[in-house]
């Protein structure tokens, strides 16, 4: 599997570059395998804010995509596929979206998907052709295709303001795909909600 971004960069000089880069990989992967933990409650356990389950639950939440951010510094240096196999695949789909499972469905949600996307490299989305983002993405897609229909289902009977602002919301996860390049997804939930603004919110206007 090719591991650096520039494989032909080698040389001499770069023998100790290419030793200590496959170490850090090592230590990658081994901090996927024993220091990552993300805890399993059930929400009900959640729902006090100031009790150490949640505490301990959010902690455990934003120290992941702290790594995610700090895995994707390398951006550049390790090759796109072993960056995403590490990042995305062994981080976000294992632990991190887990974690969003036990998450409130609404703005607390919808920040920390922010902050996760924010961690990934713009330059992953910039030449994209058609308007699918990067297969490893698919199941943070589908999360927040899930999170606009939820945050729709528990506004239904709610107060004119409640409903506006679930509105928002999905607007605001639209905004999400459109930024990934998920722009299928982004069409699907703004259909299926009767979001007429998608062009613009696809824009970023």
């Amino acid at each position: 599997m090719r591991m650096f971004a520039d494989p032909r960069r080698q040389n001499p000089a770069s023998m100790l570059s290419q030793t200590l880069l496959k170490a850090l990989l090592l230590r990658m992967r081994r901090t996927l395998d024993d220091d990552v933990f993300m805890p399993l409650y059930p929400k009900s356990v959640l729902e006090n804010k100031n009790s150490s389950p949640y505490l301990f639950f959010q902690r455990q939440f934003w120290s992941s995509v702290k790594l995610l951010g700090n895995f994707l510094q390398w951006h550049g240096i390790l090759s796109n596929k072993t960056l995403q196999e590490l990042s995305i695949d062994g981080l976000l789909n294992r632990y991190i979206l887990m974690a969003f499972q036990n998450s409130d469905y609404g703005d607390d949600s919808i920040k920390k998907a922010q902050s996760v996307i924010n961690c990934f490299p713009k330059q992953w989305f910039t030449n994209l052709k058609g308007n699918k983002t990067i297969s490893h993405l698919e199941n943070l897609c589908r999360y927040l295709v899930h999170l606009a229909d939820t945050v729709y289902r528990n506004s239904i009977g709610c107060s004119d303001v409640e409903k506006r602002n679930a509105r928002e919301h999905i607007k605001q996860i639209i905004k999400l795909l459109a930024s990934i390049r998920a722009l299928d997804h982004a069409a699907t939930v703004a259909n299926d909600h009767n979001v007429k603004e998608l062009k613009i919110l696809i824009e970023g206007k």
